[in-house]
């Protein structure tokens, strides 16, 4: 068995095989080596890729929601109409989690109104 590794890491071995003895002459081994070292260089690349794929995903993750948390933020301080800014929210609550649906309730004198306009009357503040 030849090692898989690269000076990053140990990913596994690669295993050549025959049923003869002594099967593999002195050159033979050395380009064995050299098929497991380009091996290793190319697995190592695919786990690189695989990696910065995950860690992009995950920053574009974040950025999206750091988006809507300022995007809130910016409603909240311009919204002076409650409807206005539940659905000023609501809209970029939704690019950023794939919801169907969301409600925003608040203790009012009345009614609780969410920001599509259902009112809810079980709750009064």
């Amino acid at each position: 068995m030849l090692p898989l590794r690269t000076a990053q890491r140990q990913i596994g071995g690669l295993t050549f095989g025959s049923t003869k003895t002594d099967a593999y002459s002195a050159e033979t081994i050395e380009f064995m080596q050299q098929v497991a070292h380009q091996v290793s260089v190319a697995v190592d690349n695919a786990l690189n890729f695989e990696a910065a794929r995950t860690y992009e995903l995950a920053l574009a993750r974040e950025r999206d929601r750091l988006r809507a948390l300022l995007e809130i933020n910016n409603a909240v301080v311009s919204s002076v109409a409650s409807k206005e800014l539940f659905r000023s929210a609501s809209a970029s609550l939704r690019r950023v989690f794939d919801w169907i649906t969301q409600a925003c309730c608040c203790s009012m004198r009345k009614a609780a109104t969410c920001g599509g306009g259902a009112r809810f009357s079980g709750w009064h503040g």
